[in-house]
């Protein structure tokens, strides 16, 4: 209804410009509503029993909205080092639990086991027919200079 509106009185464009304005209405509110919060919780929108996963995806989601590059709001840069700091705060003190090394956890540290030993690397011979091709092409290319005249125009182009 809206758009079949905006489109009828001044065409498309209304309808982009509107779209616009509450994607930005929107982004200052999310940076708004972060600096507002308590808690690193609060900011990220997670439960106290929060994966490292959710964390992570949590995190991203809202430095797309609040990242200082992508929203024009004066305390965007305030609000995303904000969110950085609960972000490092809830992911950091997490992961260390898991970090043990029987963990099938993808953040848990392994052991560093001896690397496989390597086999030796195989000796190659050459065969007498190699031997006698190799002798016979620098006997031909005795003698044989090459020369290099510099760079030239190609033979094809936009003028050809």
């Amino acid at each position: 209804m809206l758009r079949q509106a905006s489109e009828d009185a001044d065409g498309p464009l209304l309808d982009e410009d509107l779209r616009r304005k509450l994607a930005d209405a929107a982004h200052e509110w999310e940076v708004e509503r972060v600096l507002m919060c308590e808690t690193p919780h609060e900011v990220l929108r997670v439960s106290e029993d929060a994966t490292p996963t959710d964390v992570k995806h949590a995190f991203r989601r809202l430095s797309t909205l609040i990242h200082p590059d992508r929203n024009r709001s004066r305390n965007a840069s305030q609000a995303m080092q904000t969110v950085t700091a609960a972000f490092r705060s809830m992911y950091l003190s997490s992961t260390p639990a898991e970090n043990t090394a029987g963990s099938n956890e993808p953040h848990a540290k392994k052991k560093h086991t001896a690397k496989k030993p390597m086999r030796p690397r195989p000796v190659y011979q050459r065969s007498s027919s190699m031997n006698s091709e190799t002798s016979r092409f620098s006997k031909k290319s005795e003698g044989v200079s090459c020369r290099y005249d510099g760079p030239q125009a190609p033979r094809w182009g936009w003028n050809s």
